[in-house]
């Protein structure tokens, strides 16, 4: 198992979602404990707790119309939201300054469950992996250009 890589890949997403935070405003943004589900919390501006998922993935906004998250993820955050209320972010950095941001508990389409074969860089290997099948059409999408994240999709209402 390649640890290194999953430390330094949390760290750069957490670094990110600083930086995008500029935008989304949390307060007492944290990084969650290691063995958490999600990867950070914090507060919106009215006080509701908020969850969240970072993933840096190696395409490109129009490589897929799809983004996969692993279930039980899915499965744990939106347990969360039911019973403590907090806000389900699954946030992505796409490699071409593209970010996109899905709230799990205000999608628009059922994620369709796939099985597929992926390379997990952690394990060095391929693997079959259980995934839930997200539409782009039910995130906000922001690029960012010289140092702002602009508006180019808005997601749910």
């Amino acid at each position: 198992m390649n640890e290194t890589y999953a430390i330094n890949t949390e760290q750069q997403d957490y670094e990110k979602l600083q930086d995008l935070n500029r935008l989304l405003k949390i307060r007492e943004l944290g990084k969650r404990p290691d063995k958490d589900t999600t990867d950070a919390s914090g507060y919106t501006q009215d006080g509701q707790e908020v969850n969240i998922e970072l993933k840096s993935r190696n395409i490109g906004i129009n490589t897929f119309k799809t983004i996969y998250i692993e279930n039980h993820k899915v499965a744990d955050m939106l347990l969360d939201y039911i019973i403590d209320h907090k806000i389900p972010l699954y946030i992505n950095f796409l490699n071409d300054d593209y970010v996109v941001i899905f709230n799990l508990a205000k999608l628009r389409h059922r994620p369709r469950k796939v099985n597929k074969r992926i390379w997990s860089e952690l394990y060095q290997a391929f693997e079959m992996a259980k995934r839930e099948e997200l539409r782009l059409e039910d995130a906000w999408i922001y690029q960012k250009q010289n140092d702002k994240y602009l508006l180019i999709k808005k997601g749910w209402q």
